[in-house]
């Protein structure tokens, strides 16, 4: 059985049958990266760090989604996004 990291720092269990092989082409300066951090202890496989990735983008998605809603429903005002703009450097 594999751990799997929650957004919430929560590790979570995936049994084996939940799992699935995929054969993915990446760049190769992306594999190497991802390898080191694997050597450093920072992910227990390839494997595990893609499937992270892969969840943490699709969070972000998610909340991006939502975020749209949010606006669409109420824009920002100028002012508030004056101050967005100052706090990202924007």
């Amino acid at each position: 059985m594999t751990s799997k990291r929650a957004s919430t720092g929560v590790r979570r269990r995936r049994s084996a049958a939940s799992y699935r092989k995929l054969a993915v082409s990446v760049p190769s300066e992306l594999v190497g990266a991802v390898e080191h951090e694997v050597r450093a202890g920072n992910a227990p496989s390839v494997s595990a760090f893609i499937s992270d990735a892969v969840e943490e983008k699709l969070e972000r998605d998610r909340l991006q989604e939502a975020l749209d809603e949010v606006w669409r429903e109420r824009p920002m005002t100028r002012r508030e996004r004056a101050w967005a703009d100052r706090l990202l450097g924007g």
